[in-house]
This record gives C-alpha cells, structure tokens and sequence, in this order.
C-alpha cells in the first residue's frame, strides 16, 4: 500500500527590510527604550539605584542616551543581518524579545518602592505642640502605610498586566500566520498535523506531520521524520539537525553551532550552511552584548577622564 506524503507547500516570498511591520516594531524598540530611559530617571529621583550600570553611566545623560541609542541599533543591525541570511522569522523575534526584555525593565522600574528619608522636623525638642498640630493635615487626607501599600500593588498589577497584553498582542501581530512557540518544552508535530512556523527556544522540535512554514530552533535540536515535507528553511541555533529516509526540506537548512545528520534518502533542495564550532557560533550571537558593553566602557573612561582634567584644572587654579 503505497504511503501518502503531504504535497509541500510553497514558502511565501521574502519580504523587504523596511517593510510595515519592520517599521512598527523598530518604532517600538525606540519607544521602549525611551520609557526605559525615563523610568530609570524616575526611579533614581525616588531614592533607587541603576544595579546593571555603572553610576558614570546611569547618571551621565549624554552617555545613558547614547546607550540607550545604541542598544536600538545593535537589535536593528542584527535583526538586517537575518534579513540577509535568510532567516525573517528570527529576524521578527529578534525585535519581539529586544521589546519584551526592555518592557520588563520599565515595569520593574516604575513598580519599585521609593526609598526616601523621613522628612526631619523643623521644631525642636520640647516646642509649641499646639503650633504643630496646627500645621498637620487632616486625617481624611493623609494616606497610611497600609493604603499606600494596596495602591502600590495595584499599580504593578496593572502595569504587569498592560505589558503582557502589550506583548502578547505583538506577538499575534508580528507573526502574520499562525505558528508555534514554546520555550523549555518540545514541540512534537504528529502525522495528522499541519503547522506554518514553528519556533523552540532551549527545546528540541520533533517533526512528523506537514509543516508550511520555517523550523526555528534556539539551543535546541531539529528532528524531521521519514516521509515529512517541510515548505520553508530549517534552523537551528546551538544545536543538532536530524533529517531521516524519505523527508524533503524545500527551503535552506543553516545549523549554527551544531551538526546536521541527514540520512542518504533525505532531500534538501535549498542550500545548506553548517558552522559546528559551538563556542565561536556562541561568541557571534553575543556580539551586540559585547558592543554594548564596549560603549559603556567608553562612556565610563570618558567620563572618568573629563572629571580627572576638571579636577587637576581646580587644583591648578587654586595653587595660583
């Protein structure tokens, strides 16, 4: 009885850099990163310190918008490197998470108590009691630590909950079709499934179904069973490919920092790209870290110099 195999369909055309979406989420990405410079403003003026960067850094307005404009354009430099290899569902997450990670900041920095110093009282010991009490508000006024507690966390709430349906409505937008994605559990497409995207991260994708669209897998291994046909590019990041007797892959296959076993009855019309070097794959995904962490320490030394000269102006001054 001859086997039936799911006809492949056609990956849809490459779309253009600056495309719409592109556009609105690179707009994102400027917008977060502007609430994160804001909320970080807020959170010093309520007595809280930056804990990721150094004080040089955060209390530097020049140098922390710098930062904040570089980071925008390490996500959209690697989110065009993507582009170009091919890749445009990763480059799509790419700016997803950039905004998802960003977001989580400014909600943490808004949501953070103030740590001011009790206010000192400007009467002194043993003074006209009845002119203070003059001055007190009314207690119908004043809030107690018990209401200024409850508005606190109904404040984090809504915050938590405006950035998850913010996300998450990203998401639905961002993709354009249905998809899957998981992160810390497999993903396992049975025979009578049909699925387009389908994207793991630090899980593995077990395929035995059709799939439409791009197999993505970030620190994880892509399993492609016998007699599968997959429509669009096969991707794994930090980890291994496996394509068994029978399966077709109509797009690319690109395994980053791990091996592709494919079976000698396995097809693969699109072009295939192998670097099994794992921990130079894993240096080349770090570089936008690495380059943000080298404008911070630029901004630090700067900064550190103009104040050393400042200094050796003002002693120089006052010796004369």
């Amino acid at each position: 009885m001859p086997t039936a195999v799911n006809a492949p369909v056609k990956p849809s055309a490459p779309h253009t850099f600056w495309d719409g979406r592109n556009r609105t989420l690179f707009a994102t990405i400027a917008v977060f990163r502007a609430l994160d410079y804001a909320s970080t403003r807020n959170m010093q003026a309520r007595g809280r310190e930056e804990m990721l960067l150094p004080d040089e850094v955060a209390n530097n307005s020049a140098g922390f918008a710098s930062l904040e404009a570089a980071g925008a354009a390490a996500s959209v430099g690697l989110s065009y490197w993507m582009h170009r290899a091919g890749h445009h569902r990763l480059e799509r997450w790419i700016s997803i998470v950039h905004v998802g990670v960003t977001g989580f900041g400014v909600v943490r920095n808004y949501s953070l108590d103030s740590k001011h110093p009790a206010p000192l009282s400007n009467n002194p010991p043993g003074g006209n009691k009845r002119r203070t009490a003059s001055v007190l508000k009314p207690s119908c006024l004043t809030l107690g630590s018990q209401e200024t507690a409850m508005i606190g966390r109904v404040s984090r709430h809504f915050l938590l909950n405006l950035f998850v349906i913010l996300v998450l409505g990203l998401l639905s937008w961002a993709k354009g079709a249905p998809e899957i994605t998981q992160f810390n559990h497999d993903i396992r497409i049975e025979p009578e499934q049909k699925v387009a995207d389908v994207t793991c991260f630090n899980c593995n994708i077990y395929v035995r179904g059709a799939a439409t669209g791009e197999l993505t897998a970030l620190h994880g291994d892509i399993f492609v069973g016998e007699d599968v046909a997959v429509a669009g590019d096969v991707t794994a990041l930090l980890g291994d490919v496996r394509v068994a007797n029978g399966a077709k892959i109509t797009g690319e296959v690109t395994v980053f920092g791990g091996v592709l076993h494919r079976q000698a009855g396995a097809i693969v019309s699109g072009d295939v790209t192998t670097f099994e070097n794992k921990f130079v794959a894993l240096l080349i995904l770090l570089s936008p870290l690495v380059v943000l962490a080298a404008i911070v320490a630029l901004i630090v030394w700067l900064v550190q110099r103009n104040r050393r000269r400042t200094g050796v102006a003002v002693a120089s001054s006052g010796l004369r």
